[in-house]
C-alpha cells in the first residue's frame, strides 16, 4: 500500500464560534452544555466526515463535483454547510449520532446507526462499513487488514472515523475518543502511521502500537452515500 491523504483538506475548514478564527474540523469543546462538551467526539467526528462528503462532491455522485441543488438544500436544511453555523451543525449532528449518559457513544454501530439517520432525513442513503478491535488481543484482526480498510477508504478520498476506547501507548491519543482519520503511511519505519484530526488539531498516530497495547481496542467506520 502506497502513502495516502486526502484530496484537499481545505474542506474541514471551518469557523471557531469562540473567537471567530479559522479551524480544520470542529472542536467538542464547541457545544455550550457541559455534557455535550465532555461527550461529544462522536458527532464531531460525524460532523467532520459529513463536511468532507458534501464539499468533497460524493453526496452529489461524483468526486469533485458539487451536491445537485436540490440535495445541498436539503442537507443545508438539516447539515448546514455554513462556515459561521459550525456550533448549529455540531447541534444538529448531536440529533442523530447521540452519546448516551451511560457510555458515551462508546461503538461503531451507534455512530453508523446515526450517521444513517442523518442520511435518510435528507433522502440519502449511507452505506457504511465498520471493522472493530475487540478488547482481546487474539480476536484483533492484523494491523495489515485494518490497514488496508482504511486505505480504501482514504483512496476513495473519504474521511474514516476513528474510536479508540484505550490508548495504551499512543500518548497523541485520547481514550474513549473518536477521531477523524485523514491520511495513512504505511511506509514509515516505526509501523503504519495514521494522521488524524482531533478537535481541530492534526496528529499523527503509530497503528501498530496502538493496536499491540490498547487495553480495550476500538474501531473504524467508513462510509459511501447514494441518492
Amino acid at each position: 500500500m502506497e502513502k495516502l491523504r486526502l484530496t484537499d483538506l481545505g474542506y474541514f475548514e471551518t469557523e471557531n464560534p469562540l473567537d471567530g478564527g479559522a479551524c480544520p474540523g470542529h472542536d467538542q469543546d464547541w457545544y455550550r452544555h457541559w455534557f455535550r462538551r465532555l461527550a461529544g467526539c462522536g458527532p464531531t467526528t460525524a460532523a467532520n466526515i459529513l463536511l468532507y462528503e458534501m464539499l468533497a462532491g460524493s453526496l452529489g455522485g461524483g468526486r469533485g463535483e458539487p451536491a445537485p441543488l436540490g440535495l445541498r438544500e436539503a442537507l443545508e436544511a438539516t447539515f448546514s454547510v455554513a462556515r459561521p453555523a459550525s456550533l448549529e451543525r455540531l447541534d444538529r449532528m448531536w440529533g442523530f449520532v447521540t452519546p448516551s449518559k451511560r457510555g458515551g457513544l462508546n461503538s461503531t454501530a451507534k455512530f453508523c446507526e446515526g450517521v444513517r439517520a442523518l442520511a435518510a432525513a435528507v433522502g440519502i442513503k449511507a452505506l457504511a462499513a465498520a471493522l472493530d478491535v475487540p478488547k482481546d488481543s487474539p480476536e484483533r484482526p492484523p494491523v495489515e487488514d485494518v490497514a488496508a480498510f482504511i486505505g480504501e477508504a482514504l483512496g476513495e478520498d473519504r474521511p474514516v472515523a476513528f474510536l479508540n476506547l484505550d490508548n495504551g501507548a499512543e500518548k497523541q491519543l485520547e481514550k474513549w475518543h473518536w477521531v477523524t482519520v485523514i491520511g495513512i503511511d504505511p511506509e514509515d519505519e516505526a509501523g503504519v502511521m495514521l494522521d488524524i484530526l482531533d478537535n481541530c488539531v492534526y496528529l499523527r498516530v503509530n497503528l501498530n502500537s496502538w493496536m499491540a497495547t490498547t487495553a480495550k481496542g476500538g474501531g473504524f467506520v467508513r462510509f459511501r452515500f447514494e441518492r
